[in-house]
């Protein structure tokens, strides 16, 4: 403790001109931003600050609904055709015009990108951009596709200036209520509200963004006041502040995230074509147990393979396959299977290392002897679509908050075998699958989810562990003005500063 009150008193000497001024949020991020280009961003720390800058069309409420942004009113002319009447009057922080040109260049610009930036996959159903009228777009998709405006309110579709020779990922240029000030890279982006922006200013005039790898030195200065906002906190320093350390001086919110792991099973194999084989590989885990061999400890059980977190997931299912060693036996010697040998594939990762280890203790007893193989990224891309795969840890990432995302590319037979490595083939999860896609019924789509959902935990293509969570911590002085439905997802033009 000797050490962590150093540290405390060093960084709140050191910052005791931005915490008595009070007029600068400053937010410690969990890894530092390569690129501020919305097509470029990669991790949840970029789109947080991106989100900041840009607008999209579409943004989510702090329920998970979508109510329009940028969008001031939409509707579909046919199906396949959105049609979106964009807010008059906004323009760019260089005070070029935001109008239907400007949307169409920055949706066509993603298009471009389609096939190697991992944010214009969001738009892979659309085929074209229609200019109407000067504040008027028409989104066409080659058929119905209801996830559209989900992937439209993603901050890697936010709206970008057109224009050749721009480099965005330096020299960000948004329509948000701020713009980039200074940027040192692997140690601070400043930002500060955008004197143009068509809404009241931001509270705070200023967002500093930085990375703390000392643990102790972040707890410090949240306890401190010096820091305000710590999204995606580890594990040990959410424990460490929601103990007794610091008191009231900050609040630590422990969320589902957006993503999922599962235990991957490849039911094509003929050492897993049996349901008993499956079940009984179910039933030999107990997950209540698995989470506490996640090294960060920020995980929960799963059920279903969508976290409660997403639009439209199930709530409340009751676990089909509670831990029962027993019964995983009496499975296996159903099909005379007294010693089976599995293997295990996952890419390199401590956190899912961990999580084999656990797995392969738990297998064995049950009778099933799990050798585990540890692969580079592009030798566990290819390993996927190996005929001779057998098990797989896989994390399913549902950042658009949209079951779509995640369920169609991994158990529509369509997808066999880039996303669909589990093999798993039923025509009535096709039809599901495709209906939930077309539909533009939200009630027709949940009930279109909750179907695939309980086939999946019948036919067990994959076998759900657990949902990695994530811990938002925030110091006393400062006021987020609603939750969101992903920390990525903060508006930080509605945060307040106390003085």
């Amino acid at each position: 403790m000797t050490s962590l009150r150093a540290a405390l008193v060093a960084l709140a000497l050191l910052l005791t001109p931005v915490v008595a001024a009070q007029s600068r949020l400053q937010v410690v991020l969990p890894e530092a931003p390569n690129s501020l280009d919305p097509a470029e961003a990669r991790s949840a720390s970029e789109l947080l600050v991106v989100n900041q800058i840009y607008e999209t069309l579409f943004r989510f409420t702090p329920e998970g609904a979508l109510e329009g942004h940028l969008a001031a009113d939409w509707s579909y002319a046919t199906a396949t055709r959105l049609r979106v009447r964009l807010t008059p009057g906004v323009s760019f922080s260089d005070g070029a015009p935001l109008d239907a040109l400007a949307v169409q260049a920055s949706l066509e610009r993603l298009l471009e990108r389609l096939r190697h930036e991992p944010g214009a996959r969001l738009l892979g159903a659309v085929t074209s951009v229609e200019v109407q009228d000067a504040l008027t777009v028409v989104i066409v998709t080659a058929e119905p596709y209801a996830p559209l405006m989900a992937h439209l309110a993603h901050p890697a579709t936010a709206i970008v200036p057109g224009g050749h020779g721009r480099d965005l990922a330096r020299g960000p240029i948004g329509s948000g209520a701020y713009e980039l000030a200074e940027w040192l890279p692997d140690e601070r982006i400043v930002l500060r509200a955008n004197d143009d922006y068509r809404n009241s200013a931001p509270a705070v005039p200023e967002i500093e963004f930085r990375t703390e790898p000392d643990e102790d030195a972040l707890i410090a200065g949240l306890s401190s006041g010096a820091l305000h906002l710590a999204p995606g906190a580890s594990g040990h320093v959410a424990h460490a502040l929601k103990g007794n350390l610091i008191g009231e001086t900050v609040t630590v919110a422990v969320l589902p995230g957006w993503s999922a792991v599962q235990l991957g099973v490849n039911a094509a194999h003929p050492k897993l074509a049996s349901l008993n084989v499956r079940q009984a590989l179910a039933l030999a885990v107990d997950k209540n147990s698995l989470v506490e061999s996640v090294p960060d400890g920020l995980a929960q059980p799963a059920v279903s393979a969508l976290p409660p977190s997403v639009r439209l997931a199930p709530q409340g299912l009751d676990e089909p396959y509670p831990y029962e060693p027993d019964a995983a036996r009496d499975l296996l010697a159903a099909e005379g299977l007294t010693d089976l040998t599995l293997t295990l594939d996952l890419v390199a990762d401590p956190e899912l290392e961990a999580v084999a280890e656990a797995l392969a203790h738990m297998l064995a007893g049950v009778g099933v002897n799990l050798e585990t193989r540890v692969l580079t990224a592009s030798q566990y891309r290819a390993q996927l679509e190996d005929r001779d795969l057998q098990l797989f840890l896989t994390r399913w990432s549902t950042s658009t908050l949209d079951p779509d995302q995640t369920l169609y590319s991994a158990l529509h037979s369509s997808a066999i075998p880039a996303g669909n490595a589990s093999h798993y083939r039923v025509a009535a999860v096709d039809s599901l699958l495709a209906e939930a896609r077309n539909s533009t019924s939200e009630v027709v789509r949940a009930a279109d989810y909750l179907d695939v959902i309980e086939t999946v935990l019948t036919d067990l293509p994959v076998i759900s562990l657990y949902y990695p969570q994530v811990a938002v911590a925030t110091g006393a002085a400062l006021t987020l003005h609603g939750p969101a439905p992903a920390w990525f997802l903060i508006d930080l033009a509605l945060a307040t500063l106390a003085d």
